[in-house]
């Protein structure tokens, strides 16, 4: 009966003097709307101070769910936000001036739809902070006018 009694003491010992370790990412997911309208296929960034990036893309009704590289979740901290909307299109499809002649019928290009103020994570002023307790962010983007 004694070594069980100092069993149980050592065990709660190790419990109390172990240190608890605050979670490093916490699950995140948001929703992205520009004018009010769900942004489809953008991609979300998050940009730490130390190097790190969270990201995610939107789907169809504009919903995302950021991870940290393989790791699930956004790393907790605050971070300079930027926002891609990109598509693919025929660069012959484009009111660009024919400075070189015709253009290929299969060359194509990467078209980013969302405000310049957006895109650029160095000089973004979008900002968001992730908490322990931060489970949804809202980006709700204008337009420029």
């Amino acid at each position: 009966m004694l070594g069980v009694t100092v069993l149980t003491a050592l065990f709660a010992a190790a419990h109390y003097a172990i240190p608890k370790v605050e979670p490093k990412y916490v699950e995140v997911t948001g929703q992205l709307t520009l004018d009010g309208a769900p942004v489809t296929s953008g991609t979300v960034e998050l940009f730490y101070e130390n190097g790190e990036v969270s990201s995610g893309v939107s789907n169809e009704a504009g919903q995302f769910r950021l991870t940290s590289g393989k790791q699930a979740g956004a790393l907790i901290g605050k971070a300079r936000v930027a926002i891609h909307k990109t598509r693919r299109v025929r660069v012959d499809s484009l009111p660009l001036p024919r400075l070189c002649g015709n253009r290929d019928p299969n060359e194509y290009t990467t078209i980013d739809d969302l405000p310049p103020k957006y895109k650029d994570h160095l000089y973004s002023q979008l900002y968001w902070e992730i908490k322990r307790d931060t489970a949804f962010i809202s980006l709700n983007l204008q337009n420029e006018k």
